[in-house]
């Protein structure tokens, strides 16, 4: 994750699959080495698009090739050769231009300033359909409505209790249960339901994560760190304790079946949402983890979720940072590898909780690092670990 970062213009870009993430490097690489990889791949109709040179399928290429080396690839033969040849070198086609200046590029700049942008708050008065200004503000208009709506939905019904329960574990939870078919395996009469009743697969074994070390508490902050918190509380109402908010009223839902979940979660001002679907089909098995938010300024948020981005990348996930929000995804695991990674996604949504608060102070991020690696580790690994029933009690 790092290195994807500092990957220099002109380098020659090695990676050990064609994963077209890859591709978001593709104006700084002067040619691509993959180990795992197919011509027909998304990666490579990207490289072919950009006239870059790529070979795919070159064994061992990430332990051969060392960074910094200096090489020629000849992608006409499938050859690497070793320094630069310069016999080779005249017959480089010239690169295609999708860069700025060309057409392509302005028109993309003019569509893409009525998309991407996101000009509203949730959380704001003024979150509403007539003061949606770009495609993804409706989007997120849109979404926000119909989680909403599902909530409030048959909530005068009858079976209304019967669907969502409040989560036991040993003491009561503040998470509350949504049933949307065959989540829970017993259906007690009352408004609780134990974990122990539950059939869901994919929250089990996130649950588990969330559970399999305590909480250790808000961080021991720096001097720096408590007046970063301080700053934000005076540019934002919300975060003052005594308003009585979204912020410390809402729930946190885990949606359900025997095979899917769907957690959202907010603890003070993180937010976190996984949602997975573990079966017997292996290609249509998918693992989503969503952080964002924080009471830190921007800078120490922006830290936070690269650090979370930097563990997730350790297990396979495809980290993608913006701003101060991370989201990784996974596909086509098999169930048992799935519940592992749930785990580790259960895990991460505790424990990162105020990380923002330290992420400007090197040898509590490095401490923080190394634990929370082995942790997560330990849990991948499925080795038995240390059980609690206060881990997830407060919201």
């Amino acid at each position: 994750w790092e290195e994807a970062r500092r990957f220099p213009a002109g380098g020659i870009l090695v990676v050990p699959d064609d994963n077209y993430r890859w591709g978001a490097l593709m104006d700084r690489a002067a040619g691509i080495i993959a180990e795992e990889g197919l011509p027909g791949s998304r990666l490579a109709s990207l490289a072919r698009e950009f006239g870059k040179p790529a070979i795919f399928g070159l064994d061992n290429a990430t332990e051969i090739l060392k960074s910094g080396q200096r090489i020629t690839l000849c992608s006409d033969v499938c050859q690497v050769y070793v320094d630069r040849l310069e016999s080779l070198l005249p017959n480089v086609p010239p690169g295609r231009d999708y860069m700025p200046g060309s057409p392509v590029y302005r028109i993309l700049q003019k569509a893409s300033a009525r998309i991407l942008p996101l000009t509203m708050d949730v959380d704001s008065p003024e979150f509403r359909a007539s003061n949606c200004q770009t495609y993804h503000d409706i989007a997120r208009y849109c979404h926000e409505r119909a989680v909403s709506a599902m909530f409030s939905l048959g909530a005068e019904k009858k079976y209304a209790p019967q669907r969502v329960k409040q989560l036991r574990d040993k003491v009561l939870k503040q998470f509350w249960v949504v049933n949307l078919s065959d989540g829970f395996a017993v259906t007690p009469p009352g408004p609780v339901i134990d974990i122990e009743q539950i059939a869901s697969v994919p929250m089990r074994a996130l649950w588990h994560g969330m559970n399999a070390y305590p909480w250790q508490g808000p961080p021991p902050v720096d001097g720096k760190g408590f007046l970063s918190v301080l700053f934000e509380a005076t540019a934002n109402p919300n975060l003052d304790p005594a308003a009585q908010t979204a912020y410390f009223s809402e729930k946190n839902y885990f949606m359900i079946s025997r095979d899917y979940c769907s957690l959202h979660s907010r603890f003070g001002f993180h937010f976190v949402s996984v949602e997975a679907r573990l079966g017997e089909r292996t290609p249509e098995n998918y693992l989503t983890f969503h952080l964002r938010g924080g009471a830190a300024n921007i800078e120490r948020r922006i830290l936070r979720v690269r650090f979370a981005a930097e563990i997730l990348w350790e297990f396979g996930f495809a980290p993608m940072v913006r701003n101060d929000a991370v989201s990784a995804t996974l596909k086509g695991m098999d169930r048992e590898e799935g519940e592992l990674l749930l785990a580790v996604a259960g895990y991460m949504t505790i424990h990162t909780r105020q990380l923002d608060m330290i992420m400007q102070d090197a040898a509590q991020v490095a401490a923080r690092r190394e634990e929370m690696l082995e942790h997560c580790r330990l849990l991948f690994k499925g080795e038995k670990l240390p059980q609690t029933a206060t881990g997830v009690e407060e919201a």
